[in-house]
């Protein structure tokens, strides 16, 4: 009991000063390097271990430098005299394999197992990829109560080059003969919409998207007609040069509007991709019709087919009222907008381009429901490490001294 009451109390007063050791008969100062300001939060954590002296972390640690803005975290090792008139000098044992990152906040939580075993987090270190900054946390473990270090890195991948975002994407267009009736340059936006959108991804043979389209008008097998056309398989063309030729090329099919059927055919088309089975590939379907389907019926069937295929979906309407279509298509929740797009005109598209790149970006950063711990599936921002601790069976332990 009398241990527990000695780190509350050194706890207590290093919130205002530096940091202290209560002893029997007297208080002593624990010395550290006089760079370490209080700014520095030396004392944010403290363990003290059998051999009487105190692990304590330094999470704002600049190691020297007067420079904030450079403070990586660190611990220190300090050992306490008892009986002894003299201030107990406290070792730095910050690892340093590999070096710690200005603004790791390492030190913001550790643990010691019985063992002396050492597990301590840089969970705010972070990696800028493509314009996004990616928090995945770093940690060591150390033995020896922090002498001897080596890295944890539960995120793999970490320190190599920035996570490959690969991202299969299907654009699924109406291509009835409503589109072009007001105007006949309609389908000619639309296709430069597509092409404004893919512009903004490497579809390079390196890059990390691959795109296919589909347009879609009527479709009665009964009657041997089905204008369901694969366009191009996705990942095709390998240059946006090859892309925008090909765009330019297709022409408006005419017919009904048959969205269910579509949206079957368009899980085809994601099977026949390389990369289908690839946990690291997200999925994404872009769907634009202007009108009411002519197979309701099976609508909700179609968009949960794919749904169950792990395949995010993007529902644009123009001009039509089919509000509650893109809204089965989306998210397959009447009354749930995620993800749904409703237009006025043709000449609207523009103005979204961005808003659908970034939901594509959005489903390709996300986190995973996969059980693969990658920094290309799910741990992108898990800020790994920013609190940790051993099953209560060592935490008795721990305390029981």
């Amino acid at each position: 009991m009398g241990l527990s009451i000695l780190i509350l109390v050194v706890l207590l007063v290093n919130a205002e000063t530096n940091a202290f050791n209560i002893k029997t008969n007297q208080v002593s100062k624990l010395a550290h390097n006089t760079s370490r300001l209080a700014s520095q939060y030396f004392g944010q954590k403290i363990h003290f271990h059998s051999d009487h002296s105190l692990l304590v972390s330094v999470p704002y640690d600049t190691h020297g430098s007067n420079d904030v803005k450079s403070a990586s975290g660190g611990l220190s090792s300090c050992p306490i005299r008892f009986n002894v008139e003299q201030h107990s000098q406290c070792d730095d044992v910050t690892p340093t394999s590999p070096n710690l990152s200005a603004r790791d906040g390492f030190g913001l939580d550790f643990e010691v197992d019985p063992r002396g075993n050492v597990t301590a987090c840089a969970p705010l270190r972070s990696q800028t990829c493509r314009g996004n900054v990616l928090k995945l946390g770093y940690c060591y473990t150390g033995t020896g109560h922090g002498t001897v270090w080596s890295p944890l890195s539960i995120v793999e991948g970490f320190n190599s080059d920035c996570p490959h975002d690969q991202v299969d994407l299907l654009f699924v267009l109406d291509g009835s003969t409503s589109i072009n009736e007001a105007d006949p340059n309609n389908f000619n936006t639309v296709k430069n919409w597509v092409k404004n959108i893919t512009k903004r991804f490497d579809i390079t043979s390196s890059g990390s998207a691959a795109v296919g389209l589909i347009q879609y008008s009527t479709y009665l097998p009964n009657f041997s007609i089905d204008k369901i056309v694969t366009e191009f398989e996705i990942g095709r063309y390998k240059s946006f040069s090859q892309f925008s030729v090909a765009m330019d090329q297709i022409k408006l099919r005419l017919g009904a509007t048959f969205t269910a059927a579509a949206l079957s055919k368009a899980t085809t088309v994601f099977k026949n991709s390389s990369r289908f089975n690839d946990p690291l590939t997200k999925k994404v379907l872009v769907l634009l019709t202007d009108g009411q389907s002519n197979d309701r019926e099976g609508l909700n069937a179609s968009a949960t087919q794919v749904r169950n295929l792990n395949i995010t979906t993007i529902a644009v309407g123009v001009k039509a009222d089919v509000l509650q279509e893109l809204q089965i298509i989306a998210n397959g929740v009447i009354g749930n907008n995620d993800r749904v797009y409703q237009l006025r005109d043709f000449s609207n598209l523009d103005s979204i381009v961005q808003s659908i790149f970034q939901e594509i970006e959005k489903v390709s950063l996300e986190g995973s429901s996969s059980s693969t711990f990658s920094a290309g599936n799910g741990l992108r921002f898990s800020e790994t490490g920013f609190s940790k601790s051993y099953d209560k069976v060592y935490i008795s332990i721990s305390i029981y001294f």
